[in-house]
């Protein structure tokens, strides 16, 4: 068994010691050697696994960063890539030449921006055609509104909406039109079965027209000829209605000026009738009566120039 331990010169030596029996005498053999001698070989073992182990772990660590930079990398760029795109800069690509996963995201990621590129050039094509559909709409109503008198009510009537022809021929302002009941507009010109029969036909999702007299703020009458179009949902079920309006009230003048020239004229054919009537009978009476004396001087003794003048009153009286 080998034991350390210490000489007289101060080394530390390994020990083994052997039983011996010489001649019938036993002795005790001890084996020496120096420590470092004898470790010298454990030591340079040592050192050579030591360094083994660091070249081995700068090479593990030399893989692993090249390893990392080569999944950092492309995810780097994916990142500064979507940076881009977050500022504005649509055009922005990564270039990734891999197979792997990495690869395949580079892939999908190229792809996601041609999408969007494709979606924002439709989103922007469709938005100029919905400005120009909206500046269209909005030139045709300016010109609507020169001409037509519109007005916008919810089921119950109540006004949402008045054009500026409606405030100028109603005689009110916006502000004391909206939210009015349509009733502030009535005349009392038509019976209820006529509004009966308007609403009977709008509520069931009809247009209704026909011509209605309405009253001014300072109460003065004005006809329109009014249209009146149910909104509808997507139900086929009204929301609110729409009445379009045009003034009619000179046409209304024109036909009551008519009317009483009518009236006029129809009374002077009756006393036109009438005089002629008495004109005949009035003249009929003497008439007969110049017939029958000149016929009377006809039978008689005429000299020709008489006869003859005679036959001129028979003739024009017969006439």
């Amino acid at each position: 068994t080998l034991f350390p331990y210490t000489t007289l010169f101060r080394s530390t030596v390994f020990g083994q010691q052997t039983n011996v029996n010489i001649a019938n005498i036993h002795w005790l053999l001890v084996s020496e050697v120096n420590q470092e001698e004898a470790l010298a070989s454990v030591d340079s073992i040592q050192q050579l696994a030591f360094s083994f182990l660091v070249i081995l772990s700068l090479l593990s660590a030399l893989i692993a960063l090249w390893q990392a930079k080569r999944i950092v990398t492309p995810i780097t760029q994916l990142s500064v890539a979507t940076r881009a795109i977050s500022q504005g800069k649509s055009k922005q690509r990564v270039t990734i030449e891999r197979q792997d996963e990495i690869g395949e995201l580079a892939s999908s990621f190229n792809h996601m921006i041609e999408v969007r590129e494709k979606y924002i050039k439709t989103i922007h094509g469709n938005n100029q055609d919905i400005q120009q559909a909206l500046n269209d709409l909005s030139e045709q109503k300016f010109a609507f509104d020169q001409h037509a008198i519109v007005a916008t009510t919810d089921l119950a009537g109540t006004i949402t909406y008045a054009n500026p022809l409606f405030c100028a021929i109603s005689g009110y302002s916006r502000d004391e039109l909206i939210g009015s009941n349509h009733r502030i507009l009535n005349s009392a010109h038509h019976p209820q079965a006529f509004f009966e029969q308007m609403y009977e036909t709008i509520t069931a999702g009809k247009v209704w027209h026909n011509e209605i007299c309405n009253q001014a703020k300072d109460g003065s009458l004005y006809w329109v000829d009014t249209t009146v179009v149910p909104i509808k949902n997507a139900a086929g079920e009204p929301i609110s209605y729409t009445a379009i309006r045009t003034d009619i009230s000179h046409i209304k003048k024109i036909e009551e000026q008519l009317t009483q020239t009518a009236l006029i004229a129809d009374a002077a054919n009756i006393a036109k009738s009438e005089f002629l009537a008495n004109m005949s009978h009035e003249i009929r009476t003497p008439l007969n009566g110049v017939i029958g004396m000149n016929n009377l001087l006809l039978n008689g003794e005429l000299s020709r120039e008489q006869y003859n003048r005679c036959k001129i009153v028979s003739s024009s009286a017969n006439s």
